[in-house]
């Protein structure tokens, strides 16, 4: 039965955690093993859910069985899914978490979870381990001997999961002799105290004060009104401290980007992406895209397209009807009124395969990628006028941004220069 009450710093805490690239600067593949018979709920999350997930008995089970099997699933960073079950899980002794990196695939990760499964006892009769158990894992880990530890680490660099006490998350990988613990380290418990030492400087702290004061008692309890008839993720609509917390991380924020709230609804619309996302979310490449870059729009529209982006990053294209928003958004950049709808919209669609092939990710960068097609063409990439292009779109060193934008610019000044261009300079 689920207990834990992780807040949203929590979550995003582990996740960092979860995804912490390794010494060469690589993202890992993250994987949970989930015993199913810890909580009736796990096998419906992950079936009724979008992650890639299999379960770690083979043949067909009664449902019953199938309620209380063990279960891998890949996780993303911040899909729902992903959030769901470190927020019912942790702390509940729902599974593990495994940390790979490529070439290991799903297959490889799930046979060796089958090899680690099966142990024999000293009376030589087999019996099932059950790995997947934070507290089977947490003692035994330490004990392995450097052979045992090959057999139960195989394809997976390290093991992380909860601890014994509250909050403490522990990450263990091998070492010559066997399993070092490397990070016993503690997980706040506490949304509001996260929250105020975020803007508990005390520059922040007269931030605060001085846009209270100018926007008014009134706006801003009109605005925590409004924010507490949201579907808030991880902050207590009764609770008071955490509402003005969210509120006064969106108002340090409108400081930092030097605009200001007009409507009430807009401050409680932007402190209410900090409690789905966290107050550290606009400092990514893709939130900055909007906040910083994006000088065309206003606020509220900047909000919007933030929603907008969050759905296309986690439920694609469908989620927000890609070629449309292309559309709109073409007309309203005014570029040359005479390209047609159907333009448009076939150009959105070569567009998003060019992203996809190409490992593009957000949607900004997907439209741009949309723009440079109807302008210059659907070969601009392959074009021999323009390997340049192909060469910025191959580098993985470029953050999808980063691609788009110089590619952006390139095309732009070679087409001045009658495609003269064949660097960047």
């Amino acid at each position: 039965m689920t207990t834990s009450t992780l807040t949203h710093v929590n979550i995003e805490e582990i996740q960092q955690q979860l995804w912490q690239e390794n010494g060469a600067g690589k993202v890992p593949v993250v994987y949970a093993f989930l015993g199913g018979a810890r909580d009736r709920q796990i096998e419906k999350i992950l079936r009724l859910g979008k992650l890639k997930y299999d379960c770690l008995i083979d043949g067909k089970l009664s449902y019953e069985m199938a309620i209380a099997a063990p279960y891998i699933v890949r996780l993303e960073r911040g899909h729902p899914q992903t959030i769901e079950i470190i927020k019912k899980g942790w702390g509940n002794s729902w599974g593990i978490f495994a940390i790979t990196y490529p070439p290991a695939s799903f297959i490889n990760i799930r046979h060796n979870c089958k090899k680690i499964a099966k142990v024999v006892l000293p009376n030589k009769k087999k019996a099932f381990f059950r790995y997947y158990d934070p507290r089977v894992m947490r003692p035994y880990l330490p004990t392995c001997t450097a052979d045992e530890a090959q057999q139960v680490f195989g394809h997976v660099s390290e093991y992380i999961m909860e601890g014994e006490e509250p909050g403490t998350i522990h990450r263990f990988k091998r070492s010559e002799e066997g399993v070092i613990d490397v990070n016993a380290k503690t997980v706040s418990n506490n949304t509001q105290s996260e929250h105020i030492t975020a803007n508990s400087s005390l520059e922040n702290q007269e931030i605060i004060t001085a846009l209270r004061t100018q926007l008014g008692h009134a706006f801003i309890q009109q605005a925590k009104a409004f924010l507490k008839l949201k579907a808030l993720a991880y902050t207590d609509p009764s609770d008071d401290i955490a509402l003005n917390s969210l509120l006064d991380t969106a108002l340090v924020l409108a400081h930092t980007h030097n605009f200001i709230y007009q409507q009430a609804n807009e401050l409680t619309d932007m402190a209410h992406t900090f409690d789905l996302w966290g107050n550290t979310y606009t400092e990514e490449e893709w939130a900055k895209g909007i906040f910083q870059r994006r000088k065309e729009l206003s606020l509220s529209d900047k909000i919007v397209e933030v929603f907008r982006e969050k759905a296309f990053q986690q439920a694609g294209p469908d989620a927000m009807d890609y070629s449309t928003y292309c559309i709109l958004r073409f007309k309203d950049r005014n570029i040359d009124p005479d390209y047609s709808n159907e333009d448009i919209f076939i150009a959105a669609q070569i567009g998003l395969e060019i992203a996809r092939a190409h490992n593009i990710i957000g949607l900004n960068n997907t439209y741009m990628c949309t723009e440079m097609v109807l302008i210059y063409g659907d070969d601009f990439i392959e074009s021999k006028q323009c390997e340049a292009i192909k060469s910025i779109f191959e580098d993985n060193e470029r953050t999808s941004f980063e691609k788009t934008y110089a590619s952006f610019n390139w095309l732009a000044n070679a087409m001045q220069h009658n495609f003269e261009y064949d660097s960047l300079g």
